[in-house]
């Protein structure tokens, strides 16, 4: 399982270069992506599907500590992450509506 200090974040500008680029889906961790709600939206204006792959096996997992008191990130820091990532698309959303 992926702790959150290495959880992917997929933001509308990864689905918009995907899409751009031809790509119809993009694969995420079932349980370690977080998908922006901006992502989100542009994944279902331009036909991206957003597609959770099967959760690994315990055989497939590495030995070692897992869960709450693994030694990951806290909460707000991913929720940090999440909010920087949406404040940011924003930005650059204003910016291509004022042609900046």
């Amino acid at each position: 399982m992926a702790t959150e200090r290495n959880r992917r974040v997929v933001t509308a500008r990864e689905v918009e270069d995907a899409a751009y680029g031809g790509v119809t889906e993009i694969s995420l961790d079932p349980q370690g992506t977080l998908v922006t709600p901006l992502a989100r939206e542009r994944a279902n204006d331009l036909g991206v599907t957003l597609k959770r792959t099967a959760p690994p096996s315990r055989a497939d997992e590495p030995a070692g500590r897992t869960g709450p008191d693994a030694g990951g990130a806290g909460e707000g820091e991913v929720e940090n992450k999440v909010n920087s990532a949406i404040v940011a698309e924003a930005l650059r959303r204003v910016r291509h509506r004022l042609g900046r």
